[in-house]
């Protein structure tokens, strides 16, 4: 029962994720082209929406300015719209080296192999980071590291790859309803998932425990909006008439919180 219970919940991301996914039209679209598996892309202030692909252009980093380095989830890419919302809420209030990461060519695999893929492309951008911090690009105790749903377990590597490198920690790692499945159900240890030790301070948001989301407390400071639970008030509930073509011995017409208005309130909570 809970192996169906497994492939039940990882079938219901994959179709949620493609529901709350919205890809920007605008004429940047060509700029943010990936660059490798992981690319990333610099905004500031002066820059509005207009990234700056720090794959091949290191210029506009400033040393003296805050890192924010956010990280999207299952399914994603940096045209998602929630990447947007938070750069605009951060550059409103002041001005940052505020990092996109794309890694969607391995978060757009299979959920299995997007989790087993985690591990590497933390790696990835832990070094990524180190190499900026080596060439006097930016300071690690500047360094706060945002990630989403399974992008926080990735931001949970980052951590670890720059404390084996480096010994020595990020400032602050947040996680926007850490991806349960396969992180949860069933339990992974902390070196395999992000934990409270990858960072000098770990805090968590949790409004979609339980089902999506990490439902227990994994870091120095866990919060838990309306309970930590779906469904959040002010998200929309979206019926899955597709969702009886995936097998032929489930016959249910199914409800369930949209993704997109998860991220939505996390990100506003975050923000305030």
């Amino acid at each position: 029962m809970r192996i169906l219970e497994i492939a039940l919940i990882l079938n219901l991301i994959h179709l949620c994720n493609c529901l709350g996914q919205n890809l920007s039209q605008d004429s940047n679209k060509a700029l943010l082209k990936p660059y490798g598996d992981v690319s990333y892309f610099l905004c500031r202030r002066n820059k509005t929406f207009h990234p700056i692909n720090l794959n091949l252009n290191l210029n506009d980093l400033n040393i003296d300015l805050p890192v924010k380095l956010i990280i999207h989830g299952f399914t994603e890419n940096i045209t998602v719209l929630w990447y947007k919302a938070i750069v605009d809420a951060y550059l409103i209030k002041n001005d940052y080296n505020l990092i996109l990461v794309d890694w969607s060519i391995k978060a757009n695999l299979p959920y299995f192999d997007a989790v087993e893929s985690s591990s590497s492309v933390g790696s990835s951008i832990g070094d990524f980071l180190i190499k900026l911090i080596t060439t006097k690009k930016i300071y690690l105790d500047n360094v706060h590291i945002i990630g989403h749903s399974l992008g926080s377990h990735v931001a949970g590597f980052v951590g670890k790859r720059i404390f084996k490198i480096t010994k020595s920690k990020v400032s602050r790692i947040t996680g926007l309803d850490p991806a349960g499945p396969l992180f949860e159900i069933p339990s992974k240890s902390p070196e395999y998932r992000l934990s409270k030790e990858d960072a000098k301070f770990v805090d968590i948001i949790h409004t979609d425990g339980g089902i999506f989301g990490f439902k227990a407390s994994i870091g120095h400071a866990d919060f838990f909006p309306n309970g930590g639970t779906a469904i959040q008030s002010g998200c929309e509930i979206t019926k899955l008439e597709d969702f009886k073509k995936w097998t032929k011995q489930i016959r249910y017409s199914i409800h369930f919180i949209s993704v997109k208005a998860i991220k939505e309130y996390s990100i506003q909570i975050y923000s305030e």
